[in-house]
């Protein structure tokens, strides 16, 4: 259960240097990737919430994602929750702002994970990660964990991935999946070959090949 607590008294969280992980996945991917991680909890990211909804179960997660995909297959644009990856609920601390009406505040650096956009610039000759709007081409989920984090009752800054704390630990066993269970990302648009910004999962290469954005660019996943 989350620590329940007046949001004065919660420091705000510090941390910087943000590392990214980038994939395009299979539903069934994306169900061994909470598997193989020991099921994290999913906690909510952002808006009002209660006891009840602070957390997405992975079944509503997933549900989320089966939709996502195939509004991609369709190129009808769904945006996908923002949520937090965490293996213990004390990197959270649930504030109640209005009878069952509550926030959330982040005490431990986690795991962020969002939907993930691609962007080609003809001007340039490449694509650019992380752009939403006209023109994209959206790209399954990013994954992005701090690497330094300010410890608020000391101010010591803290690295984390050196130190293992926070989810240092969970962060490491996700790169090990990812270099485990996807692949880089070969294309080829304008008679040119590069390799997007951004992974694909072992079993998505269907997925990606029929992707009516990179059709639509003229663009082919070459792999």
């Amino acid at each position: 259960m989350f620590t329940v607590q007046d949001a004065k008294e919660v420091p705000p969280l510090e941390v910087s240097k943000w590392l990214d992980l980038s994939a395009l996945l299979t539903l069934q991917e994306m169900e061994q990737l909470f598997k193989d991680l020991d099921h994290p909890y999913l906690v909510k990211l952002g808006g009002v919430v209660t006891k009840e909804t602070a957390l997405f179960s992975e079944e509503a997660y997933l549900e989320l994602y089966s939709q996502y995909l195939a509004a991609l297959a369709a190129e009808k644009p769904l945006s996908l929750p923002a949520v937090a990856m965490t293996s213990s609920l004390d990197a959270f601390t649930l504030c109640p702002v209005s009878g069952e009406r509550c926030i959330l505040k982040q005490r431990l650096p986690a795991i962020e994970m969002k939907e993930h956009a691609l962007f080609y610039s003809e001007l340039e000759g490449k694509f650019r990660s992380g752009i939403f709007g006209k023109g994209g081409v959206q790209w399954g989920v990013t994954f992005s964990y701090p690497t330094l984090f300010v410890e608020p009752s000391t101010k010591e800054v803290v690295q984390l991935l050196k130190e293992g704390a926070g989810n240092s630990q969970l962060f490491r066993e996700l790169q090990g999946w990812m270099r485990r269970s996807s692949d880089p990302t070969p294309i080829e648009v304008a008679e040119q070959k590069m390799r997007l910004p951004a992974r694909i999962g072992k079993e998505a290469l269907e997925l990606a090949r029929s992707h009516p954005g990179l059709k639509r660019m003229g663009a082919v996943v070459d792999a």
